[in-house]
């Protein structure tokens, strides 16, 4: 399974805190006194901290370049928009006709909008609700 996340591999698993438990790596108990120097335990923390800060630059980086996308694609869309009401124009259609055609878009774009906020709203109450 070839992935394009480079964060896939089982090396980047974080360990789940033994608390008031038998340790999973020594085998000891954590009140015998074994475990890691402090050095050592700060310099695994830190590897810890630095694997997240590279799985989050990652994820902001997919983030950033699906934005580009969709600026890109809105720029082509209204590209478009303006080249059918042209060719609408060219075929005789009148002027009133294509203004309540792109009043009809509006509509329907501030339909998807309010419903999509209703929605992301809904979801929100509904997590609030079960926790």
């Amino acid at each position: 399974m070839d992935s394009d996340n480079p964060f896939s591999t089982s090396e980047t698993i974080m360990n789940k805190r033994n608390v008031g438990g038998v340790s999973a790596n020594s085998g000891e108990s954590p009140s015998s006194g074994g475990g890691l120097p402090l050095y050592q335990g700060l310099q695994k923390e830190q590897s810890v901290f630095e694997r997240g800060n590279a799985q989050l630059d990652y994820i902001l980086e997919m983030g950033q370049q699906s934005f580009e996308n969709i600026v890109e694609q809105n720029k082509i869309l209204s590209k478009v928009q303006d080249q059918m009401s042209n060719g609408l124009r060219t075929l005789g259609v009148s002027e009133r006709t294509i203004t309540s055609i792109n009043k009809r878009v509006f509509k329907d774009k501030l339909v998807f909008w309010i419903a999509l906020i209703l929605f992301i709203i809904g979801i929100y109450y509904v997590l609030k609700w079960l926790r």
